[in-house]
Order: structure tokens, then sequence, then C-alpha cells
């Protein structure tokens, strides 16, 4: 038997074709590296001043830890933009307001374009997270649905779901303020759940649907992490056989799983609206306005998705730092009190009836939203 043969029936051949597979990968990669760390470390190009990194890599493994800390730390040393060559991605740092404000908003047609997110919005996601989304036309349709069930005549609809989380969340740090923290994350997913998906309160931020959910906030904010994949940086890593990649096996892996999360959330509803056991939601009207937008179900059940992803964390927190801010400054909230005495009494809640009566406590929401404002990545 000829050695070709044997190697043939051994299973060696594939084995080896593989093996040349992968070292012309590797070689290709290495070389995108080199050039794209030369271009941005070319002479021409007037940059801010920014940490010294290593050679070829950049400052890709400064991007490691705390990053809040080690951004604070680069702004004392360099100032409000700060430069980075992360293995030849370039990358700005901005600690300013003034400064995010001119680009971001005056200049938004030439810096406001959301940055490629290969493993988070584009693996983990499917794409289907349009908050990560790049805009095209798949974006466009899902922000209009989005839209449509979130203006000011709509909002009104969910008064009543927001009266009574308030009133539960109220008792719940009567009964035990030392919990707070648990009653506010609670209270958020609980409200968003209803908004949503038309769910009764929910006991705890355990439930099953809300923690399948929170998870998948966990795993999107760890992907859309700086630094946190190879692959942000050198897209052609893509290219690399699932096989030997764990990292985008398990990104599809989890796409699939929460895809089905988010179907069965969305399916549910459905069900009960053709019983007439379901009030007017967000997914009830994304499903009556699916033709309209043209919207997939998947579509459908991942802009549901994203509206729970992005209110629910970002309400605990907010309603986190209010507390702190009342704490911290007694004075702002004996005012407050003394308005809420005025215009409501003592004998009764307060509704939205009251909502245009209550301006000092309205600035008071909207400074707090303001200065404490949590993105996803963190």
């Amino acid at each position: 038997m000829s050695l070709p043969t044997v190697l043939k029936q051994c299973g060696l051949v594939d084995r080896l074709r593989d093996l040349d597979t992968m070292i012309l990968i590797v070689v290709l990669v290495l070389c995108v590296f080199v050039v794209r760390y030369i271009q941005a470390q070319g002479p021409f190009h007037k940059v801010p001043p920014g940490p010294q990194g290593l050679p070829i890599v950049g400052n890709l493994f400064q991007l490691r830890g705390d990053l809040l800390s080690v951004f604070k730390k680069w702004q004392r040393a360099f100032g409000d933009l700060v430069y980075l060559n992360v293995a030849g991605q370039p990358m700005l740092i901005i600690s300013s307001g003034k400064i995010a404000t001119d680009l971001f908003d005056r200049r938004s047609a030439n810096y406001s374009e959301r940055p490629r997110m290969i493993v988070g919005a584009e693996i983990l996601s499917g794409g289907l997270f349009f908050a990560l989304r790049a805009r095209d036309s798949v974006w466009r349709r899902m922000r209009r649905a989005t839209h449509e069930v979130m203006t000011n005549r709509v909002a009104r609809q969910y008064y009543s779901m927001q009266t009574t989380e308030a009133v539960l969340l109220t008792m719940n740090l009567l009964e035990a303020p030392e919990h707070w923290d648990k009653y506010l994350r609670r209270n958020a997913a609980s409200l968003i759940m209803t908004m949503v998906y038309d769910k009764s309160p929910i006991q705890s931020d355990s439930d099953l649907s809300v923690r399948d959910i929170n998870n998948y906030a966990k795993k999107l904010g760890a992907a859309t992490r700086p630094g946190a994949h190879l692959v942000e940086f050198f897209p052609s890593v893509m290219n690399i056989p699932d096989r030997f990649s764990e990292w985008k096996r398990e990104a599809k892996y989890w796409f699939e799983r929460y895809t089905l999360v988010f179907q069965d959330l969305v399916d549910n509803v459905a069900k009960r609206t053709d019983s007439g056991n379901v009030r007017q939601c967000i997914t009830t009207t994304l499903i009556d306005k699916a033709p309209i937008y043209n919207l997939s179900e998947r579509e459908i059940a991942w802009t549901a998705g994203t509206m729970y992803v992005a209110g629910s964390d970002t309400t605990a927190t907010a309603m986190s730092w209010f507390l702190l801010a009342m704490v911290a400054y007694p004075d702002v909230q004996r005012r407050a009190q003394k308005e809420l005495d005025t215009v409501i009494g003592h004998s009764r809640t307060p509704t939205f009836a009251e909502f245009d009566h209550l301006p000092y406590i309205q600035a008071i929401v909207k400074e707090s939203i303001r200065c404490i404002s949590k993105i996803l990545t963190e």
C-alpha cells in the first residue's frame, strides 16, 4: 500500500490540508496586522497625544481592568482628547462634554455612525439588536416601529402600569429599606416586562424570563467592551473556521438561544391576544404594525427584546443614583417633599394627573438622567 493511500485512510491528508489552511490564515492576518500598524503610525498623521504603546500591538494590552479609571488617568496626562493605536486600529477617547457635543451633535453627519461591533452586534445579536446596528434598511424599519410604540401619546397607556409598580416599590422600601437595591432592580425589571410583554408584576429579578434577558445583557456588555475580542481590530479573523474559533461558536450558540427566548415571549403575547387576555403593550403594537413596517417574526422578537434590554438595567441604575443624590443633597429632598405636600397632600398617592403641577420634581428627574446616564458597555 502506497504512503499517500495510508495517509488518506488515517485521515492525515485532511488534517494536513486543515493545517495548511490555518497557517495561511495566520500569515495573512499577521500581514494585515503589520500593514495596518504601519499605516496608523505613518508620519503624515496629525493625531492628539496619547500613551506610548508597544511595537505592532500598540495600546492593545492597556485596555484592561477598570477602563473608566484608565481613561481618567489618560485625561489627566494628555487632555480631553486621547489617541490610541490598538494594533493598527485608531481610537479616540473623548472626556469632554463640549467636544463630544461638537463632534457627535453638531457634526453628526460625519462622526455619529456606530462603530462596527463584530461579536456583539453581528454574531451574538445576529445584526438584530438595532441599538448597535449600522444605519441600513433593517435598522430604519426596526427604529420606525420602535418610535411608533414610544411616542408621548402612546406612552400614556402605560401610566396605570407605572403607577402600580411605583406603589409596590414604595411599599417594599418602607418594609425593608436595607434591601433597596434589590427592590429597585425588581421594580425596573417588572415594569419593563409589563410594558413590553404585559406580564404580571414579578416578585423577583430572578424570574426565569428576566434572568435570561439579563444574562443576554451581560454577555452583550462583555462582548462590546473595548479590547474584548481580537476580531474587532482584525476583521479578517472572521475567516478562521468555526471549529478553530471557540468565541465564534459560543456567540452563535447564544444568538440562537436568546432568539428562542425572545420569540417565546412574543408567541405568548400573540396567544393571549387571540384569547382576548392581554392589555395593549409594546409587543401587541409591534405585532399589529408588522405589515406596515415589513417586520419578520424574528425582527419583532428582537425589537421587543432590545427594548427590554435597553430599558431595565438603565432604569434601575438611574433610580439608584437618584436615591444617592437625595441623600447627598437633603435640601433638594426637602424642597421636593414640600412640593408634593402642597400639590398632593398626605391622604393619597400621586398620579399622572398632577404631573404638570410638579415642575421641581420633574427637574430633579431630568437632572438625574442627564448627570448619571448609563451606557450598555459599562
